[in-house]
Formats: structure tokens, C-alpha cells, sequence
């Protein structure tokens, strides 16, 4: 339950923090990324869902004790360059626009430590995008690795 708590938490936080953070849309007008759950959804059409935030669970930790558990998520960042204009350019741009995203969200989550008033940002914090021979012109990704802190779960013994 844990990891679906603090997924929901740095949702809420990505839409109240990036609402005012316009970025070009293809095919509409300027607007924050979208923030989706775990994958674009089948529904949306390849450029139409650009720019995104993904929030994806990657794992947990547990130390047995009942110390804190430990919950790392990705964000995936994802932009496009529409280089139906001017491909080269398109592709710096949308390049520049995936570190320009990644640097205001590493900001964002520096200056917000906790969540929900109880999960906390564990350090380093690790940023990176794919290697470039695996990305298209147009399309950039850049990665963001966090990892949260929770407290221990209680469990409840019946005598």
C-alpha cells in the first residue's frame, strides 16, 4: 500500500508544482507536461502525449526491523521537437527542453523534501537520459531516480 501512497503523493505534487510550467504541445496550445501513472496510456497517440512526466515504481526495501522502508520511483521525463521545419534544430531544442525539465524538477524536489507529510527525499538524487543512439531526432527522454523514505509498517498482533 505503501508505494501506491507515495505515488499518488508525488502525482499531487507534480500537478500542483508544474501547472504554471507552459511547454510547447504538438497540436495544442502551450500547457505543463502531463503526469501519467506508470506508462502513456495505449489511448493517447505517439506526439500527442509529449511533453510527459511518467511516475513509475521501480522497488522497495525493507530491513526487517522496524526501521523505515525505502521506496524508489523513476520519473520519466519525455518531450518532443517537431522537425517537420528544421530536424537539427528541433532535435537541440527538445533536447534542451528534456534537461530544462529535469533541472526544475530536481529544483522542485530539493526545496520539498517530504511528501504528504511523511515520506522523505533520500540523497543522491540521480538524473540521466538514454543513450543518444536510442533516441529519435525528435523525441527526447531524461530519467529521474528517487528515493523515499516511509515509516515502518505497524502490524497488528491478535492474542
Amino acid at each position: 500500500m505503501t508505494p501506491l501512497l507515495i505515488q499518488d503523493a508525488l502525482i499531487s505534487f507534480l500537478e500542483k508544482h508544474l501547472a504554471d510550467f507552459l511547454m510547447d504541445r504538438p497540436g495544442k496550445s502551450p500547457g505543463p507536461p502531463s503526469i501519467f501513472r506508470e506508462a502513456l496510456p495505449s489511448s493517447v497517440e505517439d506526439k500527442e502525449a509529449y511533453p510527459f512526466i511518467i511516475v513509475r515504481w521501480e522497488e522497495s526495501e525493507d530491513s526487517g526491523d522496524d526501521d523505515d522502508s525505502f521506496e524508489t520511483f523513476s520519473l520519466i521525463i519525455g518531450v518532443f521537437g517537431d522537425d517537420e521545419e528544421d530536424g537539427e534544430h528541433a532535435a537541440s531544442v527538445s533536447g534542451q527542453w528534456a534537461m530544462v525539465v529535469s533541472t526544475r524538477l530536481r529544483l522542485l524536489l530539493n526545496q520539498n523534501r517530504i511528501l504528504a507529510k511523511k515520506y522523505e527525499l533520500q540523497f543522491p538524487l540521480r538524473s540521466k537520459k538514454p543513450r543518444q543512439e536510442k533516441q529519435q531526432n525528435r523525441y527526447h527522454l531524461a530519467t529521474i531516480t528517487t528515493k523515499w523514505s516511509a515509516p515502518a509498517l505497524q502490524q497488528t498482533l491478535e492474542a
